[in-house]
């Protein structure tokens, strides 16, 4: 396993029209070059409301001894990530990650959405149970009205401000605080 993690490879993909049950990309392009325990990925995806770019470095981890591919996780940091257009955000400070077959976990990181900022202290899935927390300062009530897919009535030029912090395991608790800016 150990010489399969240190082999080098480069995959580069391209694809127009590519359709999932989610959604439709004009074009898609996706890279990745390195070895499985050390890698750097790249992707571009563009669609009707998506103009994302992404970059990534990281790599596989499989605990010692075990040769269970569910034991495998991959342990890196979201470098970059901008999507431009109707839901735009930009990171704007790198994320640690860590992925594994039934858990997810996104470090502090900061983000640009719209005009305002988003600053995530921490984002954790395990075995299906969640808890997240961070803040927000500036963000449009318009913006985070598309953002929820429900149209205002009207205009607005309000801005958001606040803090969250939830759980749940299954059952949803915590605190979500929003005011006027």
């Amino acid at each position: 396993a150990a010489d399969l993690m240190a082999r080098t490879m480069r995959i580069d993909v391209t694809t127009t029209g590519l359709v999932t049950p989610a959604a439709a990309f004009g074009t898609m392009r996706a890279s990745v070059a390195g070895t499985l325990a050390q890698h750097a990925l790249t992707i571009a995806m563009k669609g009707e409301d998506l103009d994302l770019e992404a970059s990534a470095r990281g790599g596989f981890e499989m605990p010692p001894g075990s040769r269970d591919i569910e034991s495998l996780a991959w342990n890196g940091s979201l470098d970059a990530l901008e999507n431009r257009g109707p839901w735009a955000l930009r990171l704007t400070a790198p994320a640690t990650v860590q992925l594994a077959r039934a858990r997810a976990r996104v470090g502090a990181t900061r983000l640009a959405i719209a005009d305002g900022n988003v600053r995530l202290a921490e984002f954790a899935w395990d075995d299906g149970k969640l808890a997240t927390s961070g803040s927000f300062t500036g963000v449009p009530l318009a913006a985070a009205a598309r953002f929820a897919g429900v149209p205002l009535p009207f205009g607005s030029t309000l801005a958001l401000g606040g803090e969250w912090s939830l759980a749940a395991a299954p059952q949803l608790t915590g605190t979500v605080q929003v005011r006027r800016e």
